[in-house]
């Protein structure tokens, strides 16, 4: 039982480890992508409760581009936009993005509909890493014992 255990903490951080990367990856080049002029179309904070019942607050921009006459939408604001407990962050990003305000859209060059407005990647996504590596040297640890 133990060596299934330390297997799952072991697959569990991998799993979420190469989630986690894989933002970092794609926000880093995200920087290159070029950019088409586009239009906010909804910018607010929703609320939602966590598993422990803390209220989380997200902000949530949607907005329209154009890529060689073709229509876009997207939502994504940042690589790693995640929600958190203050309420007044969340309102001052919505505040930058009014509904109706011209935009510049980063989008993928051979992928148009996949998009950011803020391209790189936020601190906060590198924090992350910390939870799969725990993840891991539990898992390890636990294998390793059992030797």
């Amino acid at each position: 039982m133990p060596k299934l255990v330390g297997e799952i903490f072991l697959l569990v951080g991998v799993a979420v480890g190469a989630v986690i990367v894989w933002q970092l990856v794609k926000g880093s080049r995200s920087k290159n992508w070029p950019t088409a002029p586009g239009v906010v179309t909804d910018a607010q904070v929703t609320m939602h409760y966590d598993d422990e019942g803390t209220r989380m607050y997200k902000p949530v921009v949607a907005y329209r581009y154009d890529v060689d006459g073709l229509a876009y939408d997207g939502d994504r604001r940042t690589f790693g936009n995640y929600s958190s407990n203050n309420r007044g962050r969340a309102e001052k990003i919505v505040a930058q993005y009014r509904p109706g305000s011209q935009i510049q859209v980063h989008y993928k060059p051979d992928d148009p509909g996949e998009s950011v407005l803020e391209p790189g990647t936020s601190w906060v996504l590198a924090i992350f890493l910390l939870f799969p590596v725990v993840f891991i040297g539990v898992g390890i640890a636990i294998l390793l014992s059992l030797f």
